[in-house]
């Protein structure tokens, strides 16, 4: 990309990357523009559901040790904060890690330091007789959510673990976890958890349906982020020359300038970084299907 942007400054033409997920393509020159979906979109847009739409504060974040899942909780961490919200504890693992109790312990002991509830109960109240569990203690979580941007096949057994910890908040997630399977857990622990994702084929939006119809008649499968990211990307330039570019700065102006350019998401517009801010799809597992809730 940094090769291409130099071209394309030198050329005066626009290059539009449908694919680079940089978070400033801009600082590679005037000409440069994205149309991908950025971790820091990602980030600000379930934060936003969070705590605008939601009304939750408090949070605790659980990502893999990767640059995709560092680099999210750090963004999601810092919308959180800016917007007056509290962090309570992050935690990393592993990649395939099939145990995370050990992380989810800590993170217990941190809430507990703050505002979680831990409370004994006598088994033999209940239940009349000694058992095992006389010494249970019910925890309530004192946080509202939690961020897990990793994997769908890790957050299956992830949110079966939180469940199993008693940990049973909201889950919030990233693009990661766009997979039929995540959704088709066996034991329901994922039901009800909200992810972020740039694209999503099943949505009722007219737009979108239209244009996964197109794409299957022509193709005979599926589009992926990546197809729409790429139609956006040539459908831009294309409406600049319908309304009258005919040249590359003319083209760039356009799309530098206009604050509703069309997008199959809905109206965008590029920010300072050179990105298109334009609207994400925001997906709830229920009941083994995905369902938009924006």
């Amino acid at each position: 990309l940094p090769v291409m942007a130099e071209l394309a400054e030198r050329a005066h033409i626009p290059l539009i990357t449908p694919t680079a997920t940089l978070p400033n393509v801009r600082r590679l020159g005037s000409y440069v523009f994205s149309t991908a979906l950025t971790y820091d979109l990602q980030a600000k847009r379930i934060a936003m559901y969070a705590i605008k739409e939601q009304g939750f504060r408090r949070f605790c974040i659980l990502h893999p040790d990767t640059a995709y899942g560092r680099e999210l909780a750090r963004l999601f961490a810092q919308e959180v904060r800016q917007h007056e919200g509290e962090v309570i504890a992050i935690e990393s693992y592993k990649e395939g890690e099939a145990d995370v109790g050990a992380q989810l312990k800590r993170m217990k002991a941190e809430d507990l330091k703050k505002y979680g509830l831990s409370v004994p109960v006598d088994q033999t109240k209940l239940t009349g007789k000694l058992t095992k569990l006389d010494k249970k203690v019910f925890y309530t979580p004192g946080f509202d959510a939690i961020f897990i941007p990793g994997r769908a096949a890790d957050a299956g057994i992830i949110t079966a673990q939180l469940n199993f910890h008693d940990m049973k908040v909201p889950f919030l997630g990233a693009n990661g976890w766009n997979s039929p399977d995540f959704a088709r857990t066996d034991d329901s622990s994922s039901d009800g958890a909200v992810f972020v994702d740039g694209f999503f084929v099943d949505s009722p939006t007219p737009t979108v349906q239209d244009f996964v119809s197109r794409y299957k008649k022509r193709f005979a499968t599926n589009p992926t982020v990546f197809a729409m990211q790429g139609y956006d990307a040539a459908k831009l330039v294309l409406d600049a020359v319908r309304k009258g570019a005919s040249s590359g700065e003319a083209v760039r102006d356009q799309l530098l300038t206009q604050p509703d350019l069309s997008s199959l998401a809905g109206p965008a517009a590029f920010g300072a970084d050179g990105t298109l801010n334009r609207p994400l799809f925001l997906i709830q597992i229920k009941r083994g299907r995905f369902i938009q809730v924006n």
